[in-house]
């Protein structure tokens, strides 16, 4: 099972020169986790592609976010999403054919970046697509092992920090225990490194819960987090052997299950190791094929997948980025997970 978390950096790219700038940051964050010279390479050249697609189609709002991807299986990779708010891509398949270009170039960027990704997905609209945004997000990852033949379990975590902040007070738990996979979203209270360390308080807390009840497992959580100034938490456990899963969540994590049978179980008010809160576990059928969603409050809830259509719901990790740009709330940490079975 491929289980992927990704810390997001941001660079708001601010003309022509900006490309270089943009090229040397990645390319030393590739070097510091081990990168050969020919993947350095790679994510050179992708960097650049990105960088100056944003500049000659006078993207609106543009954006390049960045970030190492921790992976279960895997190793660490590298993850650029390139992403904008118009005007957008009339043919995106068109667009990653070589010599295809709109802006007067010889056309090889688009297909140049998915060459040399281990991972590429790309979305791209010119209108406003009922609850979307117009333009356009292109991600890439680079592996420094190469890519997986693993494709039974696809899960993507993408968290970034409050804007202008370093410190993150969001975080992410992975666990799998037998045919149990269990997943957490954790925001702790407030922002800066308080928070931070209660969510780090959480992980650390979540270890081991495998098997227990996920009553029991917020209770030890509460318990725990009275050392610090609390964090609400939503966890979802899936049984890939029996179809099921359950969830359980005290305070503003959203959880949604997207398939035959949808389910958008509740959390309890509350938040723990601030106040005794009650806990609930509620349990629906999840099959082959169906997708889970869980975001912390740093995401708005006013968003549907069938707004980005069959494509994005096809990847979680375009998914995941697309929910980023167009729901993240300014003013707070924000974290979504996006995953799906076979």
């Amino acid at each position: 099972m491929a289980l992927k978390a990704t810390e997001l950096c941001v660079i708001v790219p601010e003309g022509a020169a900006w490309a270089g700038e943009i090229r040397r940051r990645l390319v030393r964050l590739a070097e510091s986790v081990g990168f050969s010279e020919e993947k350095c390479s790679d994510v050179a050249l992708v960097a650049t592609e990105m960088a100056t697609n944003l500049e000659k189609h006078r993207a609106v709002l543009p954006v390049i976010r960045y970030g190492v991807t921790e992976s279960d299986l895997r190793g660490r990779s590298l993850l650029m999403i390139s992403e904008d708010r118009g005007p957008g891509i009339p043919h995106p398949e068109q667009a990653l054919r070589d010599h295809y270009s709109t802006a007067g170039t010889l056309g090889g960027g688009l297909g140049a970046i998915r060459r040399l990704s281990d991972d590429f997905a790309i979305y791209s609209e010119t209108t406003r697509p009922r609850g979307g945004f117009p333009g356009t997000v292109v991600v890439s990852r680079i592996w420094s092992n190469g890519p997986s033949s693993d494709n039974l379990f696809d899960c993507e975590a993408l968290t970034r920090p409050k804007p202008g902040e370093i410190d993150n007070g969001d975080g992410v738990w992975f666990g799998q225990s037998g045919d149990s996979l269990q997943v957490a979203v954790i925001d702790g209270l407030g922002h800066g490194l308080g928070a931070k360390k209660a969510a780090q308080a959480a992980r650390e807390g979540l270890n081991g819960t495998g098997r227990l009840p996920l009553d029991a497992v917020l209770d030890r959580l509460h318990r725990a987090l009275q050392r610090t100034q609390g964090a609400v938490v939503g966890i979802l456990r899936i049984d890939l052997k029996e179809g099921r899963a359950v969830y359980a969540g005290v305070g503003n994590i959203d959880c949604r299950i997207y398939g035959p049978h949808p389910a958008r179980p509740i959390s309890m008010n509350g938040s723990l190791g601030v106040v005794t809160p009650r806990f609930r576990e509620e349990s629906f059928p999840f099959e082959k094929g169906d997708v889970f969603v869980l975001t912390s409050d740093g995401i708005s809830t006013k968003w549907d997948p069938a707004d980005y259509g069959k494509s994005a719901s096809a990847s979680p990790l375009l998914l995941g980025s697309l929910l980023l740009r167009d729901h993240s709330r300014p003013k707070d940490d924000a974290t979504v997970v996006v995953g799906r079975i076979g």
